[in-house]
């Protein structure tokens, strides 16, 4: 209305200092202090929510919690799938039987790469096509190579495309300031994001800075939760702590059981075979040329 003349430029003026001088009258330190709380209230009741899963969630085969331990969980180069290495020798062990071996991905139905060549060329494709689960796996070999750079730049991408380990990777690479300098704040952000999805290592990480940094309360909530999910770092540390009173007694005691509950759900009896099986060197974890295995194992950060 100012600009098209309906109203004076001197009564719009005034009209913009009263409505000012208005807002700024119900301000106080009280009430900017009120706000600030309630919104980390807000924060802190997502953040201490606990997830109902690990950020790993089920096999996609027999539904099972995954294992935390990566080296129990493969990566499908042609579905990037994640599945654990109990229903992979199920199997196998249903294709010796039937001596029939259709070469097929048991969860995508398409075939398997029979090379390391095909494997890679399936990767790439996986990552062109956008999957967060093949770019993060990526930049993980990227930082394995020592290019933290580009690993930075591709658990970004992953990151916005919603995968929760890239965001932990992200905090971590803040931490310990490896291709970006040092940085607490963007550390606890990446953090913080994980760990509400589910990211029992991210949420562990948390605790530990909170408590060396005299937040006790909020570091043993943090490290109470990823317990809770079977992280046996969390469990052990709360060993050491509960006799400093840092943890009470029934604390403590729903910790071990809720640890030994989530471990528990991710046994079954292939994956107990599959595990002996790796002991005894008798089954192809990572790629074997001439066993034409197209598993590809997540590296642990």
């Amino acid at each position: 209305s100012c600009e098209s003349g309906k109203v004076k430029k001197d009564d719009f003026a005034a009209v913009v200092r009263a409505h000012k001088a208005a807002v700024d009258a119900t301000k106080s330190p009280q009430r900017e202090f009120a706000s600030v709380a309630l919104q980390q209230l807000e924060h802190d009741k997502l953040l201490f929510k606990r997830p109902e899963c690990s950020h790993l969630e089920d096999c996609p085969i027999c539904l099972l919690p995954m294992d935390l331990d990566n080296e129990k969980n493969g990566m499908l180069a042609c579905c990037s799938k994640l599945l654990c290495d109990g229903c992979m020798m199920a199997k196998k062990i249903s294709e010796e039987e039937r001596s029939d071996t259709d070469g097929k991905c048991p969860f995508c139905r398409q075939p398997c790469p029979k090379n390391e060549v095909e494997m890679k060329k399936n990767i790439k494709k996986r990552v062109d096509a956008n999957d967060p689960f093949a770019i993060r796996e990526k930049g993980l070999r990227c930082y394995e190579k020592g290019d933290h750079v580009t690993a930075l730049e591709l658990w970004t991408k992953a990151a916005n495309l919603g995968d929760i380990d890239a965001h932990f990777r992200l905090g971590k690479a803040y931490s310990l300031g490896e291709g970006v300098e040092k940085d607490v704040n963007k550390q606890t952000y990446y953090y913080e994001i994980a760990a509400i999805g589910g990211h029992p290592s991210a949420r562990f990480n948390l605790g530990a800075h909170d408590f060396n940094s005299g937040n006790i309360d909020r570091g043993v909530k943090h490290i109470m939760i990823s317990a809770s999910h079977g992280h046996d770092l969390s469990i052990q540390t709360i060993k050491q702590i509960y006799p400093l009173g840092y943890v009470t007694k029934e604390e403590f005691a729903a910790a071990l059981r809720a640890h030994k509950a989530a471990v528990d759900a991710t046994k079954s009896i292939q994956r107990e075979a599959s595990a002996e099986a790796q002991r005894n060197k008798t089954w192809p974890y990572v790629f074997h040329p001439d066993k034409g295995s197209h598993i590809s194992h997540p590296r642990n950060f």
